[in-house]
């Protein structure tokens, strides 16, 4: 035989052993996804079954991988990609088995909370009260049905004897919460409840002249007062959310609005003295509310409005909210959401402020915020930014084995909206949901503007792909993906490829592959992105509209994406956006980009359209109108 019919052989054998070690990859996962049915199993076992057989997949993938790429191959002009194609359509199963895993991670943290909920109950004082009247329940159980008869006999009876009970359970809590140390000598004390804070008040300590340098301080406004609230401080922005706040701010303030932010963090999410000056240097009108009741703001110290707040103490608003009736479990998982964004401090705090800000309107940040408006003027009209429409979190991230816990079903989202006057969708397809969804609030759009570069900036290092994003749970995942599937098809057509990972989204990256760089946090985006050749943004699936594509779009830069990626985008954006529905695709996208990239001229005539459309004027002016019939 001849060394070229040797070689023919040897290629044809090389092609039927990657078919074969695909085969095997089919078999390997037909395998593991019938071993994950496992009906009839205890909740551990079967949580154990799924993990062992993920563990396996994974392993015996990463094996079979490794053989594929390293196997030298004589390929015929195009077997090469059609081999990739089917690979690619191996990772869709494997991602399939992703979620899979998902959902195992989220029985696991049920059940977690389940143990937490039940700890909670056996340690309570009402469970410790009432252990007597259940042993006599249980052991005289013909007595309790006679009581239980005459109970449903008497329905007034029965209403009374529940309102007396809640009153002496108030009262004896207000005793607790009154009474003082014991005396001397009195034994050990109780463990004493938690008092409610009192609002103290101090002054921010304002950055010096260096630290202001490049910090542009809002204009303080004489017409329309905005009293906006919510629980993320906008400036510095680290995320699309503070992004998207802080340029709505900006606009209002511009525009001739006396704006007034208020902001409460979450438990665990204050941030430092510094970050809170910083804000303070651009916000002249900045309220920070702890939890704990402490306040900090930039206003002076003899206005009416810090006297009105400092040494007041909080009160108990559980009935002025009307949040002490019978509830269900799902009610009381909510009410526990809205406590966490708008807990009562704050509740306290609005409404001495709309007694002495008189604000024209009240801006609030998230559909959480509404708890407070029951207590607020009722002539005072309320705006709601919605951000995203959380009734489909569910059905567009869920399916994904990602949930950050504020999901709400279409009736819940819409009984909060109801609350307010005019109610802020985002992007346009949400604003359409949103106004199906409520009865009287005004539903109008307002997405977010940014400043468009005029002329396209040849990138310093064509070579590079750039991402850059928070650390959410989204975000995460679509990195850890990319890193998994496309990547290595990307160096594979373009060695010399650079990949660069900037904001907090990098911590979620485990092992760093090659030509990968975690920059982390850079204090000049602008510099990360003029450098760049490609931006990605491998979010597979989320709500609202995606700031960061806007964002890489604003630096005339090539973005490859997902369908999610791209919702609520203006059409002028569609000339700059390569979408993908696979990672395979999604490779192939980057990697024609970075070896023929789009002409200059190109990019920068688009760029026209692009920059009206992300122009203030455009963006907010239903908002402009509808503040404009308030005044």
């Amino acid at each position: 035989m001849n060394d070229k019919s040797k070689g023919d052989e040897l290629g044809t054998d090389q092609e039927q052993s990657s078919d074969n070690n695909l085969a095997r990859k089919g078999r390997i996962l037909a395998q593991v996804g019938r071993s994950c049915d496992v009906p009839g199993l205890p909740l551990q076992e079967a949580l154990a079954v799924a993990q062992e057989s993920l563990v396996k997949v994974r392993e015996a993938l990463r094996v079979e991988e490794g053989r594929w790429v390293a196997a030298p191959r004589r390929t015929e002009p195009g077997r090469e990609d059609e081999l990739e194609q089917r690979l690619a359509g191996l990772m869709v199963t494997y991602e399939a088995l992703l979620v899979q895993q998902g959902d195992v991670d989220r029985l696991r943290a049920d059940l977690r909370d389940l143990r937490q909920q039940l700890h909670a109950t056996l340690s309570s004082h009402s469970w410790r009260l009432t252990a007597p009247l259940r042993l006599f329940v249980a052991r005289h159980p013909q007595v309790t049905a006679r009581l239980r008869d005459f109970v449903s006999r008497h329905p007034r009876l029965r209403a009374g004897a529940a309102r007396v009970a809640r009153v002496g359970w108030r009262l004896l809590t207000q005793r607790r919460l009154r009474a003082g140390p014991p005396p001397g000598g009195a034994g050990p004390a109780a463990p004493a409840l938690q008092s409610l804070p009192v609002l103290t008040t101090s002054k921010i300590v304002l950055i010096g002249e260096e630290g202001r340098r490049g910090v542009t301080s809002l204009p303080r406004g004489s017409g329309t007062r905005v009293l906006c609230v919510g629980h993320v401080l906008p400036y510095p922005p680290r995320a699309g959310n503070e992004y998207r706040i802080h340029r709505m701010l900006s606009w209002l303030a511009h525009r001739g609005h006396d704006v007034l932010l208020v902001v409460c963090p979450l438990p665990n999410e204050m941030p430092t003295d510094s970050q809170i000056a910083e804000a303070a240097a651009v916000y002249p009108g900045l309220i920070v509310c702890g939890r704990d009741g402490a306040i900090r703001h930039n206003l002076s110290e003899a206005s009416e409005m810090v006297r009105s707040i400092d040494g007041f103490r909080t009160r108990d608003l559980t009935s002025l909210l009307k949040e002490d009736g019978r509830i269900t479990r799902r009610d009381s998982d909510l009410l526990g959401i809205m406590r966490t964004f708008c807990p009562d401090v704050l509740v306290e705090l609005l409404r001495k402020l709309d007694a002495a800000y008189r604000p024209d309107v009240l801006l609030a940040e998230y559909v959480f915020m509404t708890r407070s408006f029951a207590v607020l003027n009722p002539e005072l009209p309320k705006i709601v930014d919605t951000h995203d429409v959380l009734s489909t979190k569910a059905s567009k991230v869920g399916q994904f084995g990602i949930s950050d816990g504020l999901s709400l079903s279409q009736e819940e989202e819409a009984k909060l909206l109801n609350r307010a006057n005019i109610v802020i969708g985002i992007q346009p397809q949400e604003t359409l949901d949103l106004a199906r969804m409520t009865s009287h609030p005004k539903v109008i759009n307002a997405g977010v503007d940014f400043p468009v570069d005029r002329a396209f900036r040849a990138p310093s290092a064509p070579s590079v792909v750039l991402l850059v994003a928070s650390n959410n749970a989204m975000n995460a995942k679509g990195l850890r993906d990319f890193l998994r599937f496309s990547w290595p098809l990307i160096r594979r057509r373009v060695p010399e490829a650079e990949f660069r990972v900037v904001g907090d989204v990098g911590r979620s990256v485990g092992i760093v592959p090659d030509g990968v760089h975690i920059l982390g946090r850079l204090d000049d985006l602008e510099a990360a992105y003029t450098e760049a050749g490609v931006v990605i943004n491998p979010m597979v699936a989320g709500t609202g509209l995606k700031i960061k594509t806007v964002e890489a779009l604003s630096f005339l830069r090539p973005l490859v994406t997902f369908p999610a990626g791209v919702d609520g985008v203006d059409e002028a954006a569609a000339p700059f956006c390569n979408v993908a529905t696979d990672w395979y695709g999604f490779a192939q996208h980057v990697a024609r980009l970075l070896a023929s990239p789009p002409s200059a001229s190109t990019l920068t005539e688009h760029g026209v359209a692009l920059a009206k459309a992300l122009s203030p004027g455009v963006v907010y002016s239903q908002l402009a109108d509808v503040l404009d019939e308030i005044k």
